[in-house]
């Protein structure tokens, strides 16, 4: 059972329990979940509750500049094991903090440790079918924050 605990967490949280815990409560059990995959050597639950763990610390209200660092760190891992699968959503996400943090402005500096900038990010995954929804609502929510509506296309 421990074996699976991980797996559990993750796919627990993500279809069921987020309804009914409070958002919070749903951190610190992807960071649990985290823990255990690395316990157990479970590499996929490790990396998905560590990218769950980072996301809905944003949706909950973390400081933007502990999702940036988080989303960095995670990025650079990922990048540093060859493992581009998994980074798409932790790019916009960055890219996210930064321009909420710093304004529009951010989008014009050159990010860190090789991460794409987000036109370039948005360029690589528009080519994948399963982003073009999160690209989106990511876009459509930097419209909505910074009521820019005409930048959508």
């Amino acid at each position: 059972m421990s074996m699976h605990k991980s797996a559990v967490i993750g796919t627990v949280y993500n279809t069921i329990l987020w309804t009914v815990e409070p958002i919070q409560s749903s951190v610190e059990a992807y960071s649990l979940g985290r823990r255990i995959g690395a316990q157990a050597g479970d590499y996929l639950s490790i990396v998905l509750n560590w990218q769950s763990s980072i996301f809905t610390s944003y949706l909950a209200g973390a400081r933007l500049d502990k999702v940036k660092a988080n989303s960095e760190d995670f990025i650079v891992i990922m990048e540093s094991q060859k493992n581009r699968a998994f980074i798409g959503y932790a790019i916009l996400l960055y890219h996210q903090a930064c321009v909420l943090k710093d304004g529009l402005c951010a989008l014009d500096d050159k990010p860190p440790d090789n991460i794409p900038t987000e036109a370039e990010a948005l360029q690589q995954l528009s080519s994948i079918p399963s982003f073009a929804s999160a690209i989106k609502i990511y876009q459509l929510a930097r419209a909505y924050l910074f009521r820019r509506f005409d930048d959508l296309q």
